[in-house]
C-alpha cells in the first residue's frame, strides 16, 4: 500500500518582502517586491521593451516614454486583470506553500475575504503557473489520467494515450503514483477536470522541499506564466466552482 508522506515545509517568505512591507506598507511593499523580481535591472516596457519608463503616481502605473503604453507589474502575467491586491496574492502563495498537504480555496476564502469564486480562481492561477514551470513532467500526468480516469479504478488499463502513443510501464507506475499523492492531500478527491492542476501543486512542493528560495521561485513562476482567463481554467461551459469543493 502506498504511503504518502507530506513534504517538509519550505521556506515561507522571502526576507526581502518583509523588509519592503515594513518600509513601504502592505500594498506598496508587495508591488515593489513583484517589480524587483520581474525587473531586477530596472523596469522595462512590457510592449516595446524600452527602458525609458516613468511612473504615474495618480494612476499607480508605469508609462513608456517611447510607445506611451501604460502598465502595471502584473501586466502579461498570471496576475493580470485581477481585482485581488498584490499582498493577497503573495499571502495565497505563502499559505499554499506552508500547508504540506494543500490549502483548499474555502480556507483561503476565509482568510482573504471576497467571494469563494475569487479564492478558487487565485489558487488555480497559482497552480497553472506551477504547471507551466513543470512541463517536463507533464507526460507522466497525461499517462496517469489516461490509465486511471476514475479514483475507484485499482488497476490501469492499456489503451493508447490521447496523442496515439503507447506508454511505457514505468510511466504508468510513476504517473499513478503522482495521482495517489494528490489523493492523499487536503483536496481528497479533486475533480478530474482539474487533476493536473492539483498534481502540479503537489509536485511543486516536492521539487522545492526545504529550498530557501521556494517562496521566491513560486512568485517568479507567477510572473513568468502568461495570463490565464477564467474560461481557460474551467473545462465545461457554464461551470462554476462550488463552495464545497477545493
Amino acid at each position: 500500500m502506498l504511503t504518502v508522506v507530506a513534504p517538509r515545509r519550505p521556506s515561507l517568505v522571502d526576507p526581502r518582502l518583509d523588509e519592503l512591507v515594513e518600509r513601504l506598507g502592505l500594498d506598496a511593499g508587495a508591488n515593489a517586491y513583484l517589480e524587483e523580481l520581474r525587473w531586477p535591472d530596472g523596469v522595462t516596457c512590457v510592449r516595446c521593451g524600452s527602458a525609458r519608463v516613468g511612473f504615474l503616481k495618480t494612476r499607480i502605473k508605469h508609462e513608456c516614454r517611447d510607445c506611451r503604453y501604460q502598465f502595471r507589474v502584473t501586466a502579461g502575467t498570471v496576475l493580470h486583470d485581477s481585482h485581488v491586491s498584490a499582498h493577497k496574492w503573495l499571502l495565497a502563495v505563502r499559505l499554499m506553500l506552508e500547508s504540506g498537504e494543500g490549502f483548499p480555496a474555502n480556507r483561503l476564502w476565509a482568510v482573504i475575504g471576497g467571494s469563494y469564486k475569487t479564492s478558487w480562481f487565485v489558487e488555480h492561477r497559482v497552480r497553472a503557473a506551477m504547471a507551466q514551470a513543470l512541463l517536463d513532467d507533464d507526460r507522466a500526468v497525461m499517462v496517469a489520467l489516461a490509465r486511471a480516469p476514475d479514483w475507484m479504478r485499482a488497476e490501469p488499463d492499456d489503451s493508447p494515450l490521447e496523442d496515439g502513443t503507447e506508454a511505457a510501464p514505468e510511466e504508468v507506475v510513476r504517473g499513478i503514483h503522482l495521482l495517489k499523492q494528490v489523493a492523499g492531500s487536503a483536496y481528497r478527491r479533486p475533480s478530474l477536470d482539474h487533476l493536473r492542476a492539483y498534481w502540479a501543486e503537489t509536485r511543486w512542493r516536492m521539487v522545492h522541499i526545504g529550498a530557501d528560495d521556494a517562496y521566491r521561485a513560486t512568485v517568479l513562476a507567477l510572473l513568468t506564466a502568461g495570463p490565464i482567463p477564467y474560461s481557460q481554467l474551467t473545462r465545461h461551459p457554464g461551470h462554476r466552482p462550488a463552495a464545497s469543493r477545493a
